[in-house]
């Protein structure tokens, strides 16, 4: 047990130089506050960048996305002056691409840079579950290459790696903090445990340029990727090309870093955060929120899942705190390869059916406090449906459309496509969201939960992870709701000046 007087992160974290991938996600925002606001004594943080056709270089992004992002209010209210400090003196911003050689980076640019880091926390991904196989490869895999050379010519200096809990893919039961293996297609399986992806992940590439070739059409190119890549996840044992991406890059980093020090923190669904710096802060509108979605909505009354399915949900300032615990578990005790899960399923479960409870009585009774996410007083009831018999529903109300469509044409009317194209979306991304809601696997983080009574009291209160701490009915109703009203979701007036301006150009164009 450490000393309880003192933060060991913090002692450990002091005068460290950090390299941080990922920083213009919404984890990556959150992690990035908690480490300017809890551990200053950082010595510097270098953000690896990619610029964007708005912002090209890193120091625009930064400014613009990054800095200037609400989850900073509270550090700009408290002292505007020393939040401008800290980011001037110790964020570094440099323009690079992690699916580049050196990043991107020059021979002397790339030279530089590992000698000026002792530590370096990737959370850059895509988290696109229906991602063309090309990219999905490129981003969340063959990007760790790039990582290893990186941690080679630095002299070893710690990784941590931001995975996903949903690597367990279609497995079942109890899902701890180790290696996991395909339930599908059997992928050779190397003595120290991982499984060898690199054979696989050959296989992939020549696929993909077969597909390419074979294609001239860039759409149609891209929905031939993206099918691949679905169809490779599930021949294996997973949903979705996300997951499965993920999944082989856990093999590259544990085959390539033995005798080295790696650690792997796997975060379930990651939600608004719970209280720091303010709660229910979130960028956009992630996994669970697609129930919450549908049902203020009203599209539909159903929802495909299992009632007594566990919702696995995390907030995210629980996994930057497991982020920061993972880094000075490195400096603590280098040269291991660890793996830790940031997850609430067997800790402080709570299930589909309850969740959507939580949602109804809230919409319920306070929908006009959230005008951005129901435009109208809740009159449909939501229920949860199996999967296979909602699948079965939706085909059915589709087809049914398709023929009201055509009806329609042959009478020389115009019909429109809208509610076909909506049923179709709706379809689609009830494939992917119905496994996180029809789930018999059971998260556990005891090794993380063993590591924060190793590091004690004091962190143990600056860094909550713990999922027991959560009040979910709270957390739902109160935290999350109003976090998507004021964060996440855009007004609608906004929403239609947008759609008015873009039909303008249209017409114009035309």
């Amino acid at each position: 047990m450490m000393n309880k007087r003192e933060s060991e992160i913090k002692k450990q974290l002091a005068n460290k130089r950090l390299l941080i991938t990922g920083c213009t996600g919404f984890l990556g925002k959150v992690l990035l506050e908690k480490i300017i606001r809890e551990v200053p004594e950082v010595a510097s943080i270098t953000l690896l960048i990619r610029g964007s056709r708005s912002y090209p270089t890193a120091e625009e992004r930064f400014k613009h996305e990054i800095a200037s992002a609400s989850i900073f209010d509270a550090l700009r209210e408290k002292d505007s002056a020393a939040l401008d400090q800290i980011l001037s003196e110790k964020v570094r911003c440099i323009t690079g691409e992690i699916t580049e050689e050196n990043f991107g980076l020059g021979s002397v640019e790339w030279n530089d840079l590992s000698q000026q880091v002792d530590i370096i926390i990737n959370s850059a991904a895509s988290v696109n579950f229906r991602e063309p196989l090309d990219q999905a490869l490129s981003i969340n895999t063959l990007s760790l290459f790039n990582f290893i050379n990186f941690v080679d010519a630095a002299g070893n200096v710690p990784l941590v790696h931001v995975s996903t809990c949903y690597v367990n893919g279609f497995n079942e039961g109890q899902m701890g903090e180790g290696i996991v293996g395909p339930t599908g297609k059997q992928i050779a399986k190397h003595k120290d445990g991982y499984y060898d992806v690199e054979s696989l992940i050959t296989e992939f590439q020549q696929a993909i340029e077969q597909t390419k070739k074979a294609n001239n059409d860039k759409t149609k190119l891209a929905e031939e990727l993206t099918e691949l890549g679905a169809r490779m996840a599930n021949l294996y044992g997973w949903n979705d090309v996300y997951t499965f991406t993920k999944w082989m890059a856990e093999q590259v980093l544990l085959h390539h870093f033995k005798g080295k020090t790696l650690t792997i923190l796997r975060p379930s669904i990651i939600e608004s955060t719970y209280q720091e710096p303010v709660g229910g802060w979130i960028e956009g509108v992630k996994v669970a929120d697609a129930m919450i979605m549908a049902y203020a909505r009203q599209k539909v009354s159903f929802f495909p899942g299992r009632k007594d399915s566990l919702m696995d949900i995390i907030p995210a300032d629980f996994v930057s705190n497991s982020i920061l615990y993972s880094a000075a578990k490195s400096f603590k005790d280098p040269g291991d390869s660890l793996i830790y899960q940031c997850c609430s399923g067997a800790a402080n479960p709570i299930t589909v059916q309850k969740l959507i409870d939580y949602v109804i009585e809230e919409g319920t009774e306070n929908y006009a406090r959230y005008d951005r996410l129901f435009y109208a007083k809740p009159e449909k009831s939501f229920n949860v449906m199996n999967k296979s018999m909602f699948q079965a529903a939706i085909g059915l109300v589709v087809f049914q459309a398709n023929a009201f469509y055509k009806a329609k044409k042959l009478l020389g009317l115009k019909p429109s496509s809208k509610a076909i194209d909506n049923l179709q979306v709706v379809k689609t991304l009830s494939k992917i969201y119905a496994f996180y809601g029809d789930m018999n696997v059971v998260f556990n983080n005891h090794k993380m939960l063993n590591l924060v009574e190793e590091f004690g009291e004091v962190d143990k209160a600056l860094f909550p992870v713990d999922a027991t701490l959560i009040d979910w009915k709270h957390y739902i109703r109160e935290v999350h709701f109003a976090g998507l009203q004021k964060y996440a979701l855009e007004d609608r007036e906004v929403i239609e000046l947008r759609r008015k301006k873009a039909k303008e150009l249209a017409n114009n164009a035309a």
